[in-house]
């Protein structure tokens, strides 16, 4: 449960060892909505760039499953002394975002019909909606925190229901042309985002990202707020 890491590094881009964080789902009946919040803040806190992924669209359903976003504020610290964090401020501090919608089978076109990038349909989701108050705050609490923010569709595998069931087995080659073609387009995405990651301008080197872990995770556990700049000035001691 939580957060695994994958043993080795993945060179995604030259010269750029990625290490590999996944996240349980979040959302599950079995937990707490706090608990959630602690493994999406330390995702964030750890990551360069976060793949989110949902099922479908983006109606009003997925935006209240990131409502989690709303209190991020609240459960990080930039520096310590502080109750509250402007947008700007947190912002510059968290990893770009990529936005994966699977099993999407909408038609991306706007309103007249005109064929439109993921990234443009995720935009005009992000638009503010008049009389729906609860709704634009998550809105606009996305653009603000994750100012550098990419979508990418991806289309059912396989047409079989039978098949995908057990997708995890079967060939690469055997599933769906279209659903192929769009994974090639995500890995060029997160390829062209992913960067190392940084903290008050320096990159961060294995030892530091273990040293801000388990300063996060020691203020997590003792029901504290993480602080950014507390946890860096511990780690490069």
């Amino acid at each position: 449960k939580g957060l695994w890491m994958w043993n080795k590094p993945v060179e995604l881009v030259p010269g750029c060892p990625c290490l590999l964080i996944d996240s349980e789902g979040l959302g599950s009946s079995a937990r707490t909505q706090s608990c959630d919040m602690q493994i999406f803040s330390l995702c964030v806190l750890l990551s360069s760039c976060l793949v989110y992924n949902s099922i479908g669209a983006i109606d009003e359903q997925a935006l209240d499953d990131l409502n989690l976003v709303l209190h991020l504020a609240e459960h990080i610290h930039v520096r310590s002394g502080t109750t509250t964090n402007g947008a700007k401020d947190l912002a510059q501090h968290l990893p770009s975002l990529i936005w994966v919608l699977r099993d999407f089978f909408l038609r991306l076109v706007d309103g007249n019909g005109q064929p439109i990038t993921g990234n443009q349909y995720l935009e005009n989701a992000l638009q503010s909606e008049p009389g729906n108050a609860d709704k634009n705050k998550i809105r606009n609490v996305i653009k603000d925190l994750f100012q550098q923010r990419e979508c990418v569709t991806l289309a059912r595998p396989v047409a079989d229901e039978a098949q995908l069931q057990v997708v995890q087995n079967l060939p690469y080659d055997s599933l769906r042309p279209q659903f192929r073609s769009q994974v090639e387009v995500f890995i060029q995405k997160v390829s062209a985002t992913v960067r190392p990651k940084e903290l008050c301008g320096t990159p961060l080197t294995g030892p530091t990202l273990l040293g801000l872990a388990t300063e996060y995770c020691k203020a997590i556990n003792n029901s504290a707020v993480p602080t950014i700049q507390s946890a860096w000035t511990s780690a490069v001691k």
